[in-house]
Formats: C-alpha cells, sequence, structure tokens
C-alpha cells in the first residue's frame, strides 16, 4: 500500500532571519513531515533542501533569506517504491542591520588651521561597514567631504550604510577646527 505523507500544519512560513546568521535557524521540528502506511517500519520521509545533510529533519537547518520551497516526500519500497509528496513555503527576511568596522562614533577630531589663514582642512578614513548577507553600501548624509577646506568651527560627519535588504547603520563623529594662530603684533618703532 501506497504511504500518505502528514504534512506540517501549514503550508507557508515566514520568519525574521536568526541573528548572525544569513538565514533563519530552524529551532525545532514544526516544519517537518511524518507519514503513515500499512508497513511504517519501510517508510522514509526525507525533504530537498541541500543545504542541509540532515534530509530527515529541518531542525538544526538554516534556511536562507529569500523564499525557498520546501518539497517533503514519503517512500516506501516493500510495495514497489511507492511515494506521496507535499510542499511548504518558507520566507525569510534579512532584519540583521549592517555593522561598521571603524565608525569613531561619538569621537570629536580638532583640527588646526593653515599657516596664515583662517581655513582648516581634514581627510579621515571613509567607514567600512560589513553585512552577514550582502554586500553593503556606505554613504556620507551631512557634514563636509574629506578633505574640505572649513572655517573655524564645529561640524557634524554622519554616515549611512545599508545592506541588500534595506536595513542600515549609521555612523557620526564630530570635526572641530579651531584657530590655533597666535595673534601678529606689529609695534611702531620707537
Amino acid at each position: 500500500k501506497r504511504p500518505v505523507i502528514i504534512c506540517p500544519a501549514r503550508k507557508t512560513y515566514t520568519f525574521n532571519s536568526t541573528p548572525g546568521y544569513c538565514g533563519y535557524l530552524v529551532p525545532d521540528s514544526l516544519m517537518d513531515a511524518s507519514a503513515t502506511g500499512i508497513c511504517c517500519s519501510d517508510i522514509s520521509v526525507n525533504h530537498d533542501l541541500i543545504t542541509w545533510g540532515n534530509t530527515h529533519t529541518l531542525r538544526g537547518s538554516v534556511i536562507p533569506v529569500g523564499t525557498t520551497i520546501i518539497q517533503w516526500w514519503a517512500t516506501s519500497c516493500l510495495s514497489h517504491c511507492n511515494s506521496d509528496t507535499c510542499m511548504i513555503t518558507v520566507t525569510v527576511k534579512d532584519i540583521d542591520p549592517p555593522v561598521f568596522v571603524n565608525c569613531p562614533s561619538g569621537s570629536e577630531f580638532v583640527v588646526g588651521l593653515f599657516s596664515n589663514s583662517c581655513e582648516g582642512g581634514a581627510l579621515w578614513s571613509i567607514p567600512v561597514a560589513r553585512d552577514n548577507c550582502s554586500d553593503v553600501t556606505v554613504r556620507q548624509v551631512s557634514g563636509p567631504s574629506p578633505g574640505s577646506i572649513l572655517n573655524v568651527g564645529k561640524y557634524t560627519i554622519q554616515y549611512v550604510a545599508t545592506d541588500a535588504s534595506g536595513n542600515t547603520a549609521s555612523c557620526g563623529f564630530a570635526l572641530n577646527v579651531v584657530d590655533t594662530e597666535a595673534p601678529l603684533l606689529v609695534c611702531q618703532p620707537n
């Protein structure tokens, strides 16, 4: 007799990504299928999630970000290898924001003026960010650009990193251009 597969309770699942993973780490057997038949010892239940080595359960697997269709099938070879199948759809949304690697967050950089000038300039390393799932775009959203000639005063520099899922992180620091030139006194002779 043909085995009868018992699908998971739902056909579609939606999860947020597990922190630190580019996907959902399956904690239990909620999405596992089972089967019934006359000779239960001969029935094998397997799935086709090729990234996971245990084909009998999804527990412990990492389902990648995006939509994954997983097929389950139950097979019994006592009666000419009959089988029964069902499918589930799992959607995983990446919620982990990028992380800045070298953000001098909260820092203030003090820059002196150019000699004989009321202006100063500063160069800094553009912050770098990484993400657990995708490439990251880093862009400056406020403040002067590196190498700008600036008047005396304080400036706020802000960068934003965005990953492929639209998650963002920000990095901000201050630049203080100070007058370091002593005044020059010209005295009259005698």
